[in-house]
């Protein structure tokens, strides 16, 4: 996928650390806010009514025509939001894995971009090889050709691209970061990915080309992808695991020890998330899943 131009900010390693780490939490908050609204809104109708009580006591008593109008809009958020509760939230789940996924890709194009920053190109063989037009590099300025040369280097991966991880790890490695990750990280990272492409740009059917991707998966609902809480938390702690490992990948390409605590201090928090995501393959909520995420780990 093409980098959008002036879209990605001009961050040190660093920053597009901390900048990442923000952007899953804030989505984690969003999603806990959301799951408090739909709550909320279930009760809606009675709500609207304890309010106009409440309005009328203190004379602020609205309209029988307004009071119509509230009660039925009320009555039809609460039914959709009923009906999302019973179903466990998927159409929430479902743009939070988009979110996630999203925020993963920006985060891997602004850590190739802060490492192009912070060398000269003939540091990346791979980048350094490409052979590229001038007239694509009139009238733009540094920032922008190094956009232009990952860019261009994508392209020409388009043929071996892999799914899930193994898009990432092409562009990290091309800038000498070590993209590699554990086997369960890959499986998680190729449900994701293929999910967000079927509910993207297939409408969130399960075809044959999610279950030949992800042959664990099985349908469900119709052969709808509908993601619940259980998955949506594995997905967004293996993002936040994926993160840290970068970090710690990033100290090791410029042979410096991690801020913001010791290097042992990280690796823990890579299993403190493993963890996490362990117990929630064991008892989280798998509608999709045949059995359990990193089944045969150590537990």
């Amino acid at each position: 996928m093409a980098i959008k131009r002036n879209l990605i900010e001009d961050l040190s390693e660093v920053d597009v650390i901390n900048k990442h780490f923000s952007e899953l939490f804030d989505l984690g908050k969003f999603v806990r806010t959301v799951q408090i609204g739909f709550a909320q809104t279930s009760e809606l109708v009675s709500i609207t009514n304890s309010m106009h009580r409440i309005n009328k006591h203190y004379h602020k008593e609205r309209s029988s025509n307004e009071l119509a109008r509230d009660l039925k809009d009320a009555e039809e958020l609460e039914e959709f939001a009923k009906r999302q509760v019973d179903l466990k939230h998927p159409y929430l789940y479902n743009l939070a894995l988009i979110r996630t996924w999203s925020i993963l890709e920006t985060f891997v194009d602004e850590v190739a971009m802060s490492r192009l920053r912070g060398s000269t190109l003939d540091a990346f063989p791979q980048l350094h090889a490409l052979k590229m037009s001038i007239s694509e590099f009139i009238n733009v300025d540094g920032a922008e050709r190094l956009e232009i040369i990952l860019t261009r280097f994508k392209e020409t991966q388009a043929s071996t691209l892999k799914k899930g991880n193994g898009r990432f790890k092409i562009v990290l490695d091309a800038v000498a970061v070590n993209g590699a990750v554990d086997e369960w990280v890959s499986k998680m990272f190729l449900e994701m990915s293929e999910i967000r492409n079927s509910l993207v740009h297939r409408g969130g059917v399960v075809d044959k080309r999610l279950l030949e991707s992800c042959p664990w998966l099985r349908e469900v609902r119709g052969g709808e992808v509908g993601v619940k809480e259980g998955q949506f938390n594995k997905y967004w702690y293996t993002a936040i695991w994926y993160v840290v490992k970068i970090k710690l990948a990033l100290c090791d390409a410029n042979c410096e020890e991690p801020g913001g605590g010791s290097r042992s201090a990280w690796k823990e928090l890579l299993e403190f998330y493993k963890e996490k995501i362990i117990r929630l393959g064991e008892t989280g909520d798998l509608v999709t899943h045949q059995s359990p995420l990193l089944a045969g780990s150590s537990h």
